[in-house]
């Protein structure tokens, strides 16, 4: 079996994300283990003869989803905003000017809240 060696930071990491609760204690491999059935959760708890590997759900290969323009290009053209928002989101354009997005896509909200209150400023990207 072969052996690996981990950085201490990365270690403390795999602790955290693993969600250890008061007085328990748990290998790295234990922590590690549970971190991956959380992002892949075990479909079938019997072992693949072949691979003799354990057959787990994986997320479908690429994303259907077109990814969402940076909001840093697009800020850097408003003075007014332009070092204001630390965070590249669209979600924190949206709670910095106080744009209630109920969930729905930020860049679409502020779009829409762009054409109505501030025409002047340049349009937000699509996707």
């Amino acid at each position: 079996m072969p052996e690996y060696t981990v950085d201490e930071e990365l270690a403390l990491r795999v602790e955290s994300l693993a969600k250890r609760k008061p007085f328990e204690s748990l290998t790295f491999n234990e922590a590690l283990r549970r971190i991956l059935d959380e992002i892949y959760p075990i479909k079938e708890k019997v072992k693949n003869k072949e691979l003799g590997l354990l057959n787990i759900e994986l997320p479908p290969y690429g994303s259907k989803k077109a990814p969402s323009p940076k909001p840093s290009e697009w800020l850097q053209q408003i003075p007014e905003l332009r070092n204001k928002i630390s965070s590249n989101s669209w979600k924190a354009v949206c709670d910095y000017l106080k744009i209630e997005t109920a969930g729905d896509s930020a860049r679409r909200k502020l779009k829409k809240w762009v054409e109505m209150n501030r025409p002047d400023w340049p349009e937000v990207p699509e996707v």
